[in-house]
Parts: structure tokens; C-alpha cells; sequence
């Protein structure tokens, strides 16, 4: 009796031929974007890398209940010696 893992020849080669065909997809598609789309994935990097955002502080005036100015954004300077 031929006993083995697999269970018979006939599925050893179909598990063979699927993890070569799976391997041979993923390998293609590796040399797909490294080689032959790699201008367009560095465009894509480029453009991404770097994004200018500016924000503004939140400043403005503060009152109290009474609607009494308590802070302002007037800057203030002190010095000591």
C-alpha cells in the first residue's frame, strides 16, 4: 500500500500545481509594480511624502459670564533684569 500525506499521486501534483500557480501570481504581480509600473508608484510616493497643511492657532478673546472681556489676544512683553 502506498500511504503518504497527500493521499495519492494524483492530489500531490494538484496541491504541486496550485502553490506553483499561486506562487507564480504573486511573483508576476511583484515584478508588475517593481519593474514595470515603477514610475507611476514613485509619482504616486512623491506626491504623497510631503503635505503642506497650515493651521491657525485658536485665539481670540475670553469673557466671563458677564460678558466682561477677561483675555485678549493683544501680546504682551515684560522684562526683568
Amino acid at each position: 500500500m502506498n500511504d503518504s500525506i497527500f493521499g495519492s499521486e494524483i492530489r500531490k501534483k494538484i496541491y504541486f500545481f496550485i502553490i506553483v500557480g499561486f506562487s507564480s501570481l504573486i511573483l508576476f504581480q511583484l515584478f508588475n509594480m517593481q519593474i514595470l509600473k515603477n514610475k507611476l508608484y514613485e509619482e504616486m510616493a512623491t506626491e504623497n511624502s510631503v503635505k503642506g497643511t497650515v493651521i491657525d492657532a485658536p485665539r481670540g478673546e475670553m469673557y466671563d459670564r458677564n460678558y466682561n472681556l477677561v483675555l485678549s489676544n493683544k501680546p504682551a512683553f515684560s522684562l526683568q533684569i
